[in-house]
């Protein structure tokens, strides 16, 4: 006989659960099944900070989703996840678990709106300590938050920030010396340009240094320019003498 599609769990079955009566069993599918075996029921600690809301939300709709959690699980997996301010904006709310589908409106007007998101990302990237050529460590630094900071605008729907030209200029003037002359040659070889150009860019960057770092006289940076390859020469502070 074929094994069905579904299969009826139980809620009350997770370490974490309470009883709801009828109401806590659910017809599942066994991927959903499967996923509850292979994947934390418990969400991510969030205490209201707008830089984790992007990684919090979506860790709650993605399990929410493909393991098939009730309305009454989610209710536990809220109330065990939020500290703090978060806690406090949605303690009402936490009351009763058809409250649920309500809960992340007020967490979402006080910590994830976009511009609160954008703020807070372009802040850690300017309190970052500028590059510098004689310290391949901080021009490292710098392409990992740049691209923590394209990843996190494309995850939270925020991709037309990709595309502001005030922010990605103020990124390129963070760059020392010539580095700002050569990202411009490689942006003349792209038919679209926007932050998560610069970002590739960079990152290639540097690896290349990371690869060719050198605890002597230089650090080795390569900057990939279209089809060709420009190494770039730090001598310590002073002159480029093989561009």
């Amino acid at each position: 006989m074929p094994q069905p599609a579904h299969t009826t769990f139980t809620t009350g079955g997770h370490a974490n659960s309470l009883s709801f009566g009828a109401s806590a069993y659910r017809r599942l599918t066994r991927d959903q099944v499967a996923s509850r075996n292979s994947l934390p029921e418990e969400l991510p600690k969030y205490d209201g900070k707008t830089s984790e809301w992007p990684l919090f939300y979506d860790a709650y709709n993605q399990t929410m989703e493909v393991c098939g959690f009730s309305d009454e699980e989610n209710l536990l997996r809220l109330r065990q996840a939020l500290e703090g301010p978060a806690r406090k904006a949605a303690k009402n709310l936490l009351l009763h678990s058809s409250c649920v589908d309500q809960i992340m409106a007020p967490l979402h007007m006080r910590f994830g709106r976009p511009e609160l998101i954008i703020s807070v990302l372009q802040r850690q990237i300017y309190e970052l300590p500028s590059p510098s050529e004689s310290h391949l460590e901080s021009i490292i630094d710098f392409a990992e938050e740049v691209q923590n900071t394209c990843a996190t605008m494309s995850v939270s729907g925020l991709t037309s920030h990709l595309n502001n030209p005030k922010f990605e200029q103020r990124l390129v003037l963070e760059l020392p010396r010539l580095l700002p002359a050569y990202w411009g040659m490689h942006k003349q070889n792209l038919t679209v340009c926007n932050l998560e150009n610069f970002s590739d860019w960079l990152f290639q960057l540097a690896q290349g240094g990371l690869k060719r770092h050198s605890t002597n006289r230089c650090n080795l940076v390569k900057a990939c320019t279209g089809a060709h390859a420009v190494i770039i020469h730090f001598y310590t502070i002073r002159d480029l003498t093989k561009l």
